[in-house]
């Protein structure tokens, strides 16, 4: 195998590990053993084992050049909280972006004074 040709994987064994639970977790024990082909029992048993040495092989060995397929279409990544929040202070600082000031109501601008 020429390892030259291989994707590259950029995440660690231990990111990929918890993906394939997260996705195990979503079919369960019984769909895991099913999509594996083994019994339900050697699946609960020997779950971890086989992501462990799944995902070091994965990140040691790369992925054959045509497993991957690279959509048309550009991702969309969702940001909350103090990523978000810093991420608005940096794209202000450049420029790039303005935050817009809330709205003001006359309500909001009268005093009510009575004696």
């Amino acid at each position: 195998m020429e390892l030259s040709k291989t994707i590259k994987v950029e995440c660690s064994s231990n990111e990929l590990m918890s993906f394939y639970l997260k996705q195990m977790y979503s079919v369960g024990n019984n769909g895991l053993a099913k999509i594996l082909g083994v019994h339900p029992s050697t699946s609960s048993r020997d779950k971890n084992r086989i992501f462990e040495l799944a995902c070091k092989a994965i990140t040691e060995l790369g992925l054959p050049p045509d497993s991957v397929a690279i959509s048309e279409k550009p991702t969309k990544v969702v940001i909350e909280g103090d990523y978000a929040e810093r991420l608005i202070q940096m794209l202000e600082g450049k420029g790039k972006i303005k935050r817009k000031a809330p709205a003001v109501t006359e309500a909001s601008q009268q005093m009510d004074l009575t004696i």
